[in-house]
């Protein structure tokens, strides 16, 4: 599961473009609370997938050292 991402999720203009998209398409079907309600519950999705993907991430690394008897021996 370990992807080498340049940055975090929340920071990724594609699915920031996708919510305001689906954002956009709710306010011209519906009405604007019903986009702001879609906006606020995208939001609230990134955030929780970020704050998953850092736990996981937490779990999934490698050590940053070889696993010598002393690492400061070079």
């Amino acid at each position: 599961m370990a992807t080498n991402r340049e940055g975090p999720i929340y920071a990724s203009t594609l699915l920031w473009g996708l919510v305001l998209l689906a954002t956009a398409a709710v306010i011209v079907a519906r009405d604007l609370w019903s986009g702001v309600v879609v906006f606020a519950s995208a939001g609230a999705a990134v955030a929780l997938m970020t704050a998953l993907l850092a736990v996981v991430d937490r779990f999934d690394r490698e050590p940053q050292y070889d696993n010598k008897l002393d690492p400061w021996d070079e």
